[in-house]
């Protein structure tokens, strides 16, 4: 990632659980944005934030220190059947660019400029052909920006969309991993809140950031993938032992979440079901749906500390990369150090760095020894810089 919020130049490799721990400020939810634009590209076709709002693009809040004349790139290397695939997002004032490589050939090209496609897209067909790709239909953009005294402007530019949000069938087999990956990225903050409003049955059965639309997911997986819905079931009975049942209620052409306690004669309507209940099932929904990689902030929170443990090891059976940030010592105490990624920042910048790759893994590993756990040991700040 560079040039993206705090992020001016940060390389992360994501192994299967990642946590990262750092102070407020640190940078942590600026690289799950930077993921959460991948997807919402992807998805939508244009590079926005925010999947509700598909024509804002706020780019001069985006862009690093504000200098609205650098360009955002975010670049993803996906290991597919031990080849490299990468994709690549590269985002200025005026369009993007995006491209597919494998093996160090461009497979899949597309520019767009002030709303002047610069060149026919072309794609790398199943057959090895090169051949043309259909480009979008446009849609009308609002880019906010800063002048040099701060104050916003907003401009309308016409962005094409992308064609990977609407590929042909003949793409080459690592073109279709790309858009797979990329659109089954999640990330999420739950809010216990979001996750009480019914659900129209008829909307998409796709969980938002905030966690809305969970019991529309949740009636999703009862009705067409019952074997997911019992999985995320009893999830949540072992998290829980006194939820009999999880119920994606209907009524007219809306759908909610009921939960049923044992000992009780009715189920409880979401108003009267605990914060951490709500989110210990949006966290099993999530983590068993099969997501390429789930990112997840701050799942400890409203979680009883004895639940930690249980909760880490859900992730870790998770059919998806999974990743996490915390200020939780509690949690880290049930990490191993190889799964920590340390956030730190110097100046604007963000720095991360793998705990297992810092200069203080050595001392963290003798205070583990003696008896220690890694939670007391960021707790007493064994480690934890970046530099």
């Amino acid at each position: 990632v560079k040039n993206f919020l705090s992020l001016r130049d940060v390389s992360v490799e994501f192994g299967k659980l990642n946590v990262l721990i750092g102070p407020n400020a640190s940078g942590k939810s600026n690289l799950l944005k930077a993921l959460r634009l991948l997807r919402n590209h992807v998805r939508v076709g244009l590079p926005v934030l925010d999947e509700k709002s598909p024509t804002e693009l706020p780019f001069g809040d985006l862009v690093y220190g504000f200098d609205v004349y650098k360009t955002i790139e975010v670049k993803a290397v996906i290991d597919y059947e031990g080849r490299e695939v990468s994709y690549e997002l590269r985002l200025s004032m005026d369009g993007y660019e995006e491209a597919i490589e494998k093996d160090g050939e461009i497979i899949y090209e597309y520019s767009t400029r002030l709303g002047e496609i610069k060149g026919r897209p072309r794609y790398r067909a199943s057959n090895g052909t090169l051949k043309d790709m259909p480009t979008g239909f446009t849609k009308i953009v609002t880019i906010a920006i800063r002048d040099v005294e701060g104050r916003l402007e907003k401009r309308q530019v016409d962005y094409y969309r992308s064609p990977l949000s609407f590929p042909p069938g003949d793409v080459d087999t690592a073109i279709r991993v790309v858009i797979e990956f990329l659109r089954g990225i999640g990330v999420f903050r739950f809010d216990p809140t979001a996750m009480r409003f019914s659900s129209r049955v008829a909307e998409e059965p796709v969980v938002e950031y905030s966690g809305a639309n969970l019991a529309r997911f949740l009636l999703h997986l009862y009705l067409e993938r019952r074997r997911d819905f019992i999985r995320v079931e009893d999830a949540v009975k072992a998290f829980v032992p006194e939820v009999d049942e999880v119920i994606p209620h209907i009524e007219g052409d809306s759908v909610e979440l009921w939960v049923r306690f044992r000992g009780l004669p009715l189920p409880l309507r979401p108003d009267y079901v605990s914060d951490g209940t709500l989110r210990l099932l949006a966290i099993a929904s999530i983590l068993g749906a099969g997501f390429s990689l789930v990112a997840i902030e701050e799942p400890e929170n409203h979680v009883h500390p004895h639940l930690l443990e249980a909760l880490v090891g859900l992730a870790r059976s998770s059919p998806s990369q999974v990743v996490f940030t915390t200020h939780s010592p509690h949690l880290l105490d049930y990490v191993e150090p190889s799964e920590v990624l340390v956030v730190g920042r110097i100046g604007l910048e963000t720095r991360i760095r793998r705990l297992t790759e810092t200069r203080e893994v050595e001392a963290v590993k003798r205070f583990l020894e003696e008896g220690g756990t890694l939670g007391e040991a960021w707790y007493a700040k064994l480690f934890g810089e970046v530099e």
